[in-house]
């Protein structure tokens, strides 16, 4: 019988459970000995305070590789948990409850959640390294390896096991440095591995764990083992160690190691998901209203089409079309052969001009001025795609879409940059548009961001992109 481990909400739940008893410890310690409050309003925010901190994890990825942060990193974690926790208790009580909070009460809450819940989960980690952890239950192990990786396989486990894991002996295959009854790093060598199931008929355990290639496994052993109730482990072929883009899944009935350039939980797809949907709707209400105002001015300077379309490569090289408001002439497709020389992009990679004469109300020399130069400078042209993003083929932050052009031109390592969704705004877009012509510094900035994307790192972008919105900064200049 084995019990298959904690995966989804209810994986570090003793880490939660800390994070939640921490700050409810605090707001009854600081805040309810302070003011006054009726049952209802304590079990509302209760309720809120425990859903926050459960659902945190979700759109976060918090918790992951707890057990491996240093005590400083785990102080940053505590400070951005609890105050950003906190800070959503705070608003509840301020705004729905309506408390009048003193700023003396609201900083002390906020000090000592962070301290308290710092110091709970560092000793926490301790009890849980020496085996006495919330859901630690040490399970008698055999180890079975070859004479080549045997050390470095024990080492690993020790260090991997924070005391959950008791090695009662090893066997070494075929060796030629070891004997039964030799010591191995501290740890019995107990019988040769035909000897095995004979050995464990008087000795208990609770699990075998063999890190053996595919032909070098017994199969023999393992039906034995398996008979005789004992749960057996087999490495595969390879070690993931502590790699975010690397996971173990089942394809078409293969156990697969799958590698990409980032692997995402499903909920931050769905949290990201939920996001664009949210803000896509938003947007194109906005997009219905400015389309009133733009549209008209749009038509006088150039009559023809409100909005411009264009065939652009989504996510995976898939084709959609880009919707925009139209900023310029309607020849300017058919005029930017004659302008290539013009190109500030030295690669040819994307085309950017300082002057572009196409653009609408500009002058001869491509003087500034006019709707054409309004709309870019302030991102405007860019809200009607806020319907591509409801409609799934774009989301709110990603990478540029290349044209079909462009995207001939890539290399390998280009493509990359198509792994995700294309977004409205992203790294490349916040980080100064307008004075980047080097397309290698595109590219870093688009994999940067594929490398780090999350509900959080997507909000900090989002913000960025609205400051710079109403500052110009990054637009046409």
């Amino acid at each position: 019988m084995y019990k298959k481990r904690r995966t989804g909400w209810r994986e570090h739940f003793d880490f939660k459970m800390i994070d939640a008893l921490m700050l409810l410890a605090m707001f009854f310690a600081v805040i309810v000995s302070q003011t006054t409050f009726t049952m209802a309003e304590l079990v509302s925010t209760i309720i809120i305070l425990v859903l926050f901190v459960l659902l945190f994890d979700i759109v976060t990825e918090f918790y992951n590789g707890v057990m491996y942060r240093g005590v400083l990193k785990e102080f940053g974690m505590s400070v951005i948990n609890m105050g950003i926790g906190g800070g959503a208790i705070l608003l509840y009580l301020l705004f729905i409850v309506r408390h009048p909070l003193k700023i003396e009460t609201i900083s002390i809450f906020l000090a000592t959640s962070v301290g308290v819940d710092y110091i709970a989960k560092v000793l926490y980690k301790e009890l849980v390294k020496k085996g006495l952890g919330l859901y630690s239950n040490r399970r008698k192990m055999i180890l079975i390896a070859l004479d080549d990786n045997i050390e470095q396989f024990v080492q690993s486990v020790e260090n991997h096991s924070f005391g959950q894991i008791e090695i009662s002996g090893i066997v070494v295959i075929d060796s030629h440095k070891y004997n039964v009854g030799d010591s191995i790093m501290g740890h019995p060598f107990v019988a040769q591995i035909q000897d095995l199931p004979d050995y464990l008929l008087k000795e208990w355990i609770d699990e075998v764990f063999m890190n053996l290639p595919s032909t070098r496994a017994p199969r023999n052993v393992i039906e034995k083992l398996t008979e005789m109730g004992i749960t057996t482990h087999r490495a595969i072929e390879f070690r993931i160690d502590e790699d975010n883009n690397k996971m173990v899944e089942t394809v078409a009935g293969y156990t697969c190691l799958t590698e990409s350039v980032r692997i995402m939980q499903s909920t931050q797809f769905l949290a990201k998901r939920i996001m664009d949907l949210i803000g896509g709707l938003v947007g194109s209400i906005l997009t219905i209203i400015l389309t009133i105002f733009i549209a008209p001015i749009i038509f006088i300077t150039d009559p023809g089409p409100i909005f411009f379309t264009q065939k652009r490569i989504g996510k995976g090289g898939r084709v959609f079309k880009i919707l925009k408001f139209r900023s310029m002439y309607k020849d300017a497709e058919a005029r930017k052969a004659e302008l290539q020389k013009h190109n500030t992009v030295s690669d040819g990679m994307m085309f950017k001009m300082d002057n572009d004469p196409r653009i609408l109300g500009s002058g001869p020399d491509g003087t500034r001025k006019g709707i054409g130069w309004f709309i870019r400078k302030f991102s405007i042209d860019e809200f009607p795609q806020f319907f591509l993003v409801l409609t799934g083929h774009m989301s709110l932050v990603g990478t540029r879409p290349p044209t079909l052009d462009e995207w001939e031109k890539y290399s390998s390592r280009h493509r990359a940059r198509m792994a995700i969704r294309p977004g409205i705004t992203g790294m490349w877009q916040t980080s100064g548009r307008s004075n980047i012509t080097d397309f290698e510094e595109v590219l870093r900035l688009d994999m940067e961001y594929i490398r780090n994307m999350g509900f959080w790192f997507d909000i900090k972008l989002i913000l960025k992109t609205i400051k710079n919105q109403f500052s110009s900064d990054g637009g046409a200049k």
